[in-house]
């Protein structure tokens, strides 16, 4: 499995989000091999999206991700 970081946000002060929503656009053959991970600066890690076999479309296209994981993350 290859790991690639698409991008990262930081604030100049702490806060606490309730929901975290990613709208992602990736190029892919099969969009099923993809595992989409986020994680929180304290190392909490949502899983997005996880590898499905059955899945043999292309791309995620202006997929949007809905994570409430983190939320009680520091």
């Amino acid at each position: 499995a290859r790991l690639v970081a698409i991008g990262s946000l930081r604030f100049s002060e702490a806060i606490q989000l309730e929901t975290v929503e990613v709208q992602l656009n990736i190029t892919h053959a099969r969009r099923g091999e993809l595992r989409v991970l986020l994680t929180s600066p304290s190392g909490t890690v949502s899983e997005l999206a996880q590898e499905r076999s059955n899945d043999t479309a292309a791309n995620f296209s202006n997929w949007v991700f809905t994570s409430c994981l983190l939320y009680t993350s520091p």
